[in-house]
């Protein structure tokens, strides 16, 4: 089924979807909607489910800076202080 526009991020973020909040880290036609799902992700705080914590870490490699910075923002509900030192010791930068 093809899209007309952008999907909803903030209704996805009022009916607590975590599922396609997930998927909207990956559309590659919107780098505001990847944000944006980043942010609710991060907003949702442990209602979110921790299978999101992969895609949030592979958000890293982003090209945008306010996505990267989402992704790590989020990640703190999930990942202790060390864990999250460590992804960003590994992690390398977009460029």
């Amino acid at each position: 089924m093809a899209r007309f526009g952008p999907p909803d991020v903030e209704k996805r973020k009022q009916k607590q979807d975590v599922d396609r909040l997930i998927k909207s880290l990956a559309d590659l036609k919107d780098a505001s909607v990847r944000r944006e799902a980043a942010e609710a992700l991060g907003q949702l705080g442990d209602l979110a489910d921790p299978q999101a914590v992969d895609p949030l870490i592979a958000g890293l490699n982003d090209n945008r800076l306010g996505m990267r910075h989402a992704c790590i923002a989020f990640s703190a509900w999930f990942l202790s202080r060390e864990e999250r030192f460590n992804v960003l010791v590994g992690h390398k930068p977009a460029g």
